[in-house]
């Protein structure tokens, strides 16, 4: 099946093909476009890493504050930070809580 170009000629294969330096212009194009791009896509990358942080850290307070909600505004204790404020007051003079009846 022959090849036609555009304007209905038949193609005879006599044109020339791309010579080294137009391909090494095209490539250098292709370079500075990337060189300008990339620092954009990673400052997108460490704004979406952010959003998605706050996203976090808002999702962990509204679970804190249902917590709280349902257990008389208490919020729930870690045994790390328990036992260094527990042992702070009672440093400082205040008795340890009784056992509840």
């Amino acid at each position: 099946m022959p090849i036609f170009h555009a304007n209905g000629r038949p193609h005879d294969g006599s044109e020339r093909a791309f010579t080294l330096i137009e391909v090494l212009v095209v490539v250098a194009i292709i370079a500075v476009l990337v060189a300008v791009l990339l620092p954009a896509l990673s400052q997108a990358r460490e704004s979406s890493k952010r959003s998605v942080c706050a996203s976090h850290l808002h999702q962990q307070g509204v679970g804190f504050a249902a917590y709280g909600s349902d257990n008389k505004h208490l919020l729930p204790w870690t045994a790390k930070f328990r036992y260094a404020l527990l042992e702070g007051l009672y440093y400082h003079g205040y008795e340890k809580p009784k056992a509840d009846d």
